[in-house]
């Protein structure tokens, strides 16, 4: 009697032990609603977040060879070297450069601060494989910079000055590009206070503003 009862109790000892561990490992699908949500928090643009959901279920798609639906019932322990290793073979046929970039949004999905979120309220592994599977990018032939000459740069200048007297707006964008290299979402994010006279000139300022973060397309402050 002694050691059935006590084959009973380890055996619900085990049950339990089964029962924590499936719960505290989510699917794809119920870590990308969570990525989703979290779209504030961790700082992100909607677009963003979108655009490394659907990376990260295009490439255990690709891997797997499965629907989007499919993918996201799977568990994360699918995401380890085996998965890559499967998603670089499928991807054969794609540029390479694509292939990584479409890899490299997926990552984001579990980067270090999504992590953390997660683990409030499921137990997670690393997944250092997934997380930190190398990009292999096919280099150009030639990725020296190319001068455009004096000459282009002074009808662009001649056009820019131009648009200045018709429309002030587009000629503050034509400086935020061309004098600081902006990006398209840096400049929708410029704010009218960072141009400050200093010394009698006017500078734009964008550090040391805790108050404004410079979110960049990886969210990350500067």
């Amino acid at each position: 009697m002694a050691i059935k009862n006590a084959t009973l109790y380890l055996e619900k000892l085990r049950s339990n032990e089964r029962s924590v561990t499936e719960k505290g490992l989510p699917t794809v699908g119920e870590i990308v609603d969570e990525y989703r949500k979290a779209v504030t928090e961790l700082e992100l643009q909607p677009i963003s977040v979108t655009s490394s959901i659907n990376a990260l279920l295009n490439v255990i798609s690709l891997a797997r060879n499965c629907d989007k639906e499919k993918a996201r019932e799977l568990p994360i322990t699918l995401l380890n070297s085996d998965l890559i290793a499967a998603y670089w073979k499928a991807a054969t046929s794609e540029n390479r450069t694509t292939a990584a970039s479409r890899l490299n949004k997926a990552q984001a999905v579990f980067s270090t601060w999504a992590l953390e979120l997660y683990k409030r309220k499921w137990r997670l592994p690393e997944l250092i494989e997934f997380r930190t599977a190398p990009k292999i990018r096919r280099r150009s032939s030639d990725q020296t910079f190319k001068e455009f000459g004096v000459e282009v740069a002074g009808q662009l200048e001649w056009a820019a000055q131009q648009i200045r007297d018709v429309d002030q707006d587009i000629y503050r964008v034509y400086l935020l590009a061309a004098r600081l290299g902006l990006r398209d979402n840096e400049i929708v994010n410029a704010r009218g206070d960072w141009i400050e006279e200093r010394r009698g000139k006017w500078v734009i300022a964008i550090i040391d503003r805790p108050e404004q973060p410079f979110s960049t397309k990886a969210g990350v402050q500067r």
